[in-house]
C-alpha cells in the first residue's frame, strides 16, 4: 500500500514516507504522472496502481493505491542488527551512514511476520519480520526514484486472454497434426518449455505474464484434440471396416485406410468416378434347383457356394459388392481410384484370375455336394471394364457401399448372355463348371496371359449398340496363372 485517499485527505504509507524523506536530499518527490494525472510518479518512474486481476491475481483486494513488490534483490539483502549492539557500541557508524534505518521488533510473540515468494514452507522460520519488509518496500521505492528501475508490469486483461488463447490454439494444432505418441510428448515438452522460458525471461525484465493458464490450456487442448482425433479415427476405421472388412483382403483394407482422407467425406464414403472391372456370377438353373430342395437345405447349400466364391474374390484383391439371391457381384478397382492404365489392367487381370479360380474351386464344391446327394453347380460369369460411380447408399445407421453406372449394367447383361454359350452342363473347351464372358474392353487389358476366343457382336438387353464379346477359356500356356 502506498497511500489511501478518500477524496479529501491522503494517508501515506510508512515506506513511502521514509522513501520521500530520504529522496528529499536529491530534490526528488512524489508527483502526478505526466501521462496520467491519476498515477503516482517518483523521479522518472510511474507507479501504476495495482488492479484486481493483475498478473495471476483474480478478484484481489485492490482498494487504495497499491503496487507490486519486485523482490529484485530478495529480502535477505536488507541488513539486520541487534539493538543491543547499538547500545554496547558494537554497531559501526559506517554501517548506517546515509541509509534509512528502521527500528522494529523481531519477537515471535508480536506476530509481526509475513510469508514472501522466497518462503519454502509454512513454518515460522520461513517468514520475514515486518521491519525487514518495510525496509524492502522503502528500498524498492528509492530504486524507482533514483535508478529508474521499472516497476513490475503486467499485460492488460485482453492481452492476457490472447496470450492464453495463443497456446490453446498451439495445443490444438499439436493434437491435430502430431499423431505419434513419442513426437506428441516431445512437442508438448517443447510447448511447456516455451511457456516457462518466455515467462521467466519476461519476469527478469519486470513483466509478470501468467504461466499456469497457458500451460494448462495448451496441454489440455493438445490432449483433448488428440483424444477427439483418435475417436474420429476410430469411428472412421469402424465405418470403413464395417463396409469392407468382410469382403476385401487385408491388403485392400489397409489401402482403403491409407487413402481415407480422399475417400471419406462428412463421415461416409464420398462418390467417386472410377474405372474398374465388374464381375457378375449366377447359378445356372437355380429356379429349378430351388424347387426341388427344402428351404433349409437350399440355404445351407447356397452358403457353402457363396463362401467359396467370396473367398476367391478376396484372395484376388476384389470387393464383394453384394449378393443378389444366388448371384455374386464383385468389383476390382475400388474403392481407391487407380492412377494409371497399368493399374486398371491389373484389376482386369485379377478379376480374370479370380473367375478361373472360382471355377476350379467350384469343382471341389461340386465333388463334396454330389457326395452328400446335393446338386452340382454350374455358373455364368460376365465381366466388363469401364467407368462407374462408387459410393455409399442408405442412412447413416445402415450404409451399403456399392457401384452404379452403365458398366455395371453391361457386366450383368454379359452374365445373362453366357447362357447362350453353354452346352450341356459344362463348358466344352475347358471342362470347367461354368462359362466366362468378357467384353472387348476387358479383353484388351488382359494381354497375352489369358486364352480367349471371340464370340462376336452381341445385342445385350437394354443396350442400343452391340457389344463385342469374348469367352475367357483359361490361362495361356506362357501365362502367369499357376
Amino acid at each position: 500500500m502506498l497511500f489511501l485517499n478518500d477524496g479529501q485527505t491522503s494517508q501515506l504509507s510508512f515506506g513511502l514516507r521514509l522513501a520521500l524523506q530520504y529522496l528529499s536530499r536529491y530534490d526528488v518527490g512524489a508527483t502526478q504522472s505526466e501521462t496520467d494525472p491519476n498515477q503516482l510518479q517518483l523521479g522518472p518512474t510511474t507507479l501504476a496502481p495495482f488492479e484486481a486481476n493483475d498478473g495471476s491475481y483474480v478478484d484481489a483486494d485492490a482498494n487504495g493505491y497499491q503496487y507490486l513488490l519486485d523482490y529484485r534483490h530478495g529480502v535477505s539483502t536488507v541488513p539486520v542488527f541487534a539493538f543491543r549492539d547499538a547500545l554496547q557500541g558494537g554497531l559501526s557508524a559506517d554501517a548506517i551512514r546515509d541509509t534509512v534505518v528502521i527500528v522494529g521488533v523481531t519477537a515471535q510473540s508480536v506476530k509481526d511476520y509475513f510469508f514472501t515468494p522466497f518462503s519454502n514452507g509454512f513454518t515460522i522460520d520461513q517468514t520475514v519480520y515486518g521491519a525487514v519488509m518495510q525496509g524492502e518496500m522503502t528500498a524498492q521505492l528509492i530504486r524507482h526514484a533514483l535508478d529508474g528501475t521499472p516497476p513490475m508490469r503486467n499485460l492488460s486483461e485482453r492481452s492476457e486472454n490472447l496470450w492464453i488463447f495463443l497456446f490453446v490454439v498451439l495445443g490444438a494444432v499439436i493434437g491435430i497434426f502430431v499423431q505419434s505418441p513419442l513426437k506428441f510428448s516431445a512437442v508438448c515438452l517443447a510447448l511447456a518449455t516455451i511457456v516457462i522460458g518466455t515467462t521467466y525471461i519476461s519476469f527478469l525484465w519486470s513483466w509478470w505474464i501468467p504461466i499456469v493458464p497457458p500451460l494448462i490450456g495448451g496441454l489440455a487442448a493438445a490432449g483433448l484434440t488428440t483424444s477427439y482425433m483418435s475417436y474420429q479415427e476410430k469411428q472412421s476405421r469402424m465405418l470403413l471396416m464395417g463396409l469392407f472388412s468382410r469382403h476385401v483382403s487385408g491388403e485392400v483394407a489397409e489401402e482403403i485406410w491409407r487413402a481415407r482422407d480422399e475417400f471419406l467425406e462428412f463421415g461416409r464414403p464420398k462418390p467417386q468416378q472410377l474405372t474398374a472391372t465388374v464381375l457378375f456370377s449366377d447359378i445356372r438353373g437355380f429356379t429349378t434347383i430351388s424347387e426341388a430342395m427344402g428351404e433349409v437345405a437350399l440355404m445351407e447349400w447356397l452358403n457353402v457356394y457363396m463362401e467359396a466364391m467370396a473367398a476367391q474374390v478376396t484372395a484376388h484383391h476384389g470387393v464383394v459388392s453384394k449378393y443378389i439371391g444366388d448371384a455374386v457381384m464383385a468389383v476390382f478397382g475400388i474403392p481407391v481410384q487407380r492412377s494409371d492404365e497399368a493399374m486398371i489392367a491389373k484389376d482386369a487381370q485379377n478379376a480374370s484370375r479370380c473367375t478361373l479360380a472360382m471355377l476350379d474351386e467350384l469343382q471341389d464344391v461340386n465333388t463334396r455336394s454330389i457326395a452328400q446327394g446335393l446338386p452340382a453347380i454350374t455358373i455364368r460369369v460376365g465381366m466388363h471394364t469401364g467407368s462407374l460411380v462408387a459410393g455409399s447408399l442408405g442412412s447413416r445407421d445402415r450404409l451399403e457401399y456399392t457401384v452404379i453406372g452403365d458398366s455395371v449394367n453391361t457386366a450383368a447383361r454379359l452374365e445373362s448372355y453366357a447362357e447362350k454359350l453353354f452346352q450341356a452342363s459344362e463348358d466344352e473347351t475347358s471342362g470347367r463348371p461354368g462359362c466366362i464372358v468378357v467384353s472387348d474392353a476387358t479383353r484388351e487389358l488382359l494381354g497375352e496371359a489369358f486364352l480367349t476366343r471371340p464370340v462376336g457382336h452381341a445385342e445385350l438387353k437394354g443396350k442400343s449398340q452391340k457389344v463385342v464379346v469374348h469367352q475367357l477359356l483359361d490361362f495361356a500356356r506362357d501365362g502367369d496363372g499357376k
